[in-house]
């Protein structure tokens, strides 16, 4: 299966290249009509082309657009996981002393390393403290207000829409890169075998074979 980039690319090249030119040279045309690829064979090729261009040229525009979504997602991510594990370090120590509570924010848990887990983990921990007016007055000892909370736990919504809207980017991106895959092992065949049918078609007319970038064989 051809997946390089630039390998796609000569393919879409060459093969664009190879309809035109037996469309356009009339003595071609003719002679591989003889072979039963008439005009509108040649035409359905061309639209299956026109299609595999289009997924390409689209999957490389995203992937251009997933690597910066990547990256702004990654900055986001690691401001507001730092200020989850500070807010995380401050309850450690204004609870260390109330196991009870240490159980019900679940301060002794190792921290989630997936992205889906890290979410729901953070979301709880903040839902939890903000729920409970004992827990703010304790920690507002600390400096941690009932605002700074709520802030954080916005920056972990808004980090969360981040990611899903990377996800759901590359998402698209993969189904796409499987429909040009399909197309292109499909459209390759097609040529392998016409590229067979016009050097039986221009065996008398071997001068043509290399507007078709096609080499004479000896």
């Amino acid at each position: 299966m051809i997946k390089q980039s630039g390998v796609v690319e000569d393919f879409i090249d060459s093969t664009k290249m190879l309809l035109e030119e037996s469309v356009r040279n009339l003595k071609i045309k003719s002679s591989v009509r003889l072979m039963g690829y008439n005009e509108i064979k040649l035409s359905e090729a061309k639209s299956l082309l026109l299609i595999l261009e289009e997924l390409h040229n689209d999957i490389k525009k995203k992937s251009l657009y997933n690597y910066h979504e990547k990256d702004d997602f990654l900055k986001i991510y690691e401001l507001t996981n730092q200020n989850y594990l500070d807010l995380i370090t401050i309850s450690k120590i204004a609870f260390k002393k109330d196991i009870y509570v240490q159980q019900i924010l679940k301060l002794n848990l190792i921290r989630k390393k997936s992205f889906s887990g890290w979410f729901a983990q953070a979301l709880e921990f903040c839902s939890i403290l903000i729920s409970n007016p004992s827990y703010i007055i304790k920690l507002e000892e600390f400096g941690q207000r009932l605002n700074d909370i709520h802030q954080l736990k916005t920056e972990i919504i808004e980090t969360k829409k981040k990611y899903e809207e990377y996800k759901n980017e590359l998402e698209d991106t993969q189904q796409n890169l499987q429909m040009r895959d399909e197309i292109l092992d499909l459209l390759d065949e097609w040529v392998h075998d016409y590229r067979k049918i016009v050097r039986i078609a221009l065996k008398n007319k071997p001068e043509l074979l290399p507007t078709l970038r096609l080499i004479k064989e000896c």
